[in-house]
């Protein structure tokens, strides 16, 4: 096949490389994740924080709401007595959201 014989199904080359580099490109979302639970169920008040930072190491932009009883949680003294089951404590995925510039909102 000669270079001539193929032709792009676009008119420009500018239109296929934007078109070629759109295909492999990673979608970012905005993902805004509400904490309803505080203290009296310290599994559903990380499962908050978890999920943030794994949407967090993915790349996505987080934004983490507080509302009812999950307000306590800012308190550090409860922030650190808390330690969900099966997961991390608290206080460390806390942590992890400050250091990553989650954006906390109460």
């Amino acid at each position: 096949m000669e270079r001539n014989d193929f032709r792009m199904p676009f008119r420009r080359r500018r239109e296929y490389e934007q078109a070629l580099c759109c295909k492999w490109r990673c979608v970012v979302a905005k993902i805004l994740i509400t904490g309803t639970h505080g203290v009296e169920d310290p599994t559903k008040a990380g499962l908050t924080f978890v999920l943030a930072q794994g949407a967090k190491e993915a790349g996505h932009n987080v934004t983490i709401s507080l509302l009812g009883d999950a307000t306590i949680l800012m308190k550090s003294a409860v922030r650190d007595a808390i330690v969900p089951v099966g997961l991390a404590p608290l206080k460390e995925l806390f942590q992890f959201s400050v250091d990553n510039k989650v954006p906390i909102f109460v």
